[in-house]
């Protein structure tokens, strides 16, 4: 389900934000945010999406992308307050505001 490394850091926005929308769908889930109109933020730069929906989908989507995180591959943030956080490629535990969505930020291609 998840992205190979190398694939996804490599891959551009688009196809990063086809794909995060692909495994959400297979987990169950729906995009509730994505772009926003604010050009600081992540989402204002067309870099991150929220998903929600069942929490057994949240955990699955979660649990797929943490490699991704962990090991610098593209995943700059990964918030879902049950699991745990990811941020600028540190777990950092939960931060609060993501217990009923799943927040991933990417980067674009090097």
């Amino acid at each position: 389900m998840a992205a190979q490394g190398d694939h996804f850091l490599n891959a551009t926005l688009p196809v990063k934000r086809k794909f995060i929308k692909k495994v959400a769908g297979e987990c169950g889930l729906r995009v509730t945010s994505e772009n926003r109109n604010d050009p600081t933020s992540f989402h204002g730069q067309g870099r991150a999406i929220d998903v929600a929906g069942p929490a057994s989908g949240m955990s699955k989507f979660f649990k797929a992308f943490v490699p991704l995180a962990k090991n610098r591959k593209g995943v700059r943030e990964l918030f879902y307050d049950p699991e745990g956080g990811w941020d600028n490629f540190v777990n950092v535990g939960p931060i609060g505001g993501h217990g009923d969505h799943v927040h991933i930020a990417f980067d674009p291609p090097p």
